[in-house]
């Protein structure tokens, strides 16, 4: 399953891609039908490329289900993308996330592609 989410942003492409790297944007993203907690602990701070983010996922951000890898493939400031693939909790097979800003007028546009296979449970992960 193949998911795609853009919205316009009334902030600069620099103000926004600079949000998009921290890791602290995941928690907010993701709450209240979803939370990860990486097993390091460390929850600030901006993705690294090559990194392997280890952590709990929690369904409603009380139902543990599982672990979940985020492999961080890139950080691209000069298109400002970021590509991560991610796998783990209960029958997550793949989770291919692409994040991009690019300006749009007097602001910018957040596009969010996901591919998903979880088998029979893909559209729960949706």
């Amino acid at each position: 399953m193949r998911v795609h989410v853009s919205t316009f942003l009334n902030a600069s492409p620099t103000t926004v891609w600079s949000t998009v790297k921290r890791k602290e944007l995941l928690h907010c993203v993701i709450a209240p039908m979803g939370k990860f907690s990486p097993l390091d602990g460390i929850t600030r701070g901006t993705w690294i490329p090559g990194t392997a983010y280890d952590g709990r996922s929690f369904m409603f951000s009380i139902i543990p289900v599982g672990t979940r890898t985020i492999l961080i493939e890139s950080v691209d400031d000069r298109s400002m993308t970021i590509q991560s693939r991610e796998h783990g909790e209960i029958g997550l097979k793949k989770w291919d996330h692409l994040i991009a800003v690019k300006p749009e007028g007097d602001g910018s546009r957040y596009s969010d592609t996901i591919e998903i296979d979880a088998g029979v449970f893909t559209l729960l992960y949706w």
